[in-house]
């Protein structure tokens, strides 16, 4: 059985994304890359299933999201994001050894 999750953007500050011009849909296609590299987040106040998430867009950027994945409601809640720094790609990105962000 496989669960359709919707997406919820309430939570990033629209200012920082025109800013870059990044948009939702450029997000979602970081979220659905299949190459994009996923860690949990530990030790957050947003509570559990926090994720980070590096992956390379469909703007043909890598961007860094965090998330919260709300399995009550099939909601992916994006915390943060932003442009992925060189040593972020190549720390998380590059390199699959990494256990938790």
């Amino acid at each position: 059985m496989e669960i359709e999750f919707g997406f919820n953007f309430s939570d990033l500050n629209s200012l920082e994304l025109a800013k870059f011009k990044i948009t939702h849909s450029e997000l979602k296609s970081v979220f659905v890359n299949t190459n994009s590299k996923i860690y949990p987040v530990q030790g957050v106040a947003y509570g559990e299933f926090v994720y980070f998430n590096i992956g390379y867009s469909e703007k043909q950027r890598f961007l860094c999201l965090i998330y919260q994945l709300i399995p009550d409601i099939s909601v992916i809640k994006f915390l943060e994001t932003k442009i992925a720094l060189e040593h972020e790609i190549q720390s998380y990105y590059c390199k699959t050894n990494r256990k938790s962000f």
